[in-house]
């Protein structure tokens, strides 16, 4: 599933969600380049709030974060985003 997420202009960009641990995010920019993942198989996945961050100067425009899961079962996810973190 892709979520698109409108982003305006800041220091930085952060995704946080929280997910079962079968479900990988991948987070894109508007230009079409991964700019962070948070996968399954790995430590973080674990975790019950997981992030992405983006330490780089973010301008307008719409991302998207690619939500994919290892097994059939529907599931619930809940996303935030943040920016301007210091």
């Amino acid at each position: 599933m892709n979520v698109s997420i409108p982003v305006n202009d800041a220091r930085n960009f952060g995704l946080s969600f929280t997910a079962a641990g079968t479900v990988s995010a991948t987070l894109i920019d508007d230009k079409g380049t991964v700019v962070g993942t948070n996968l399954t198989d790995k430590p973080e996945a674990s975790h019950i709030v997981r992030s992405i961050f983006v330490d780089r100067a973010i301008t307008k425009g719409i991302w998207t974060v690619r939500l994919q899961s290892k097994d059939r079962a529907d599931r619930e996810i809940i996303l935030s985003t943040w920016s301007n973190a210091n």
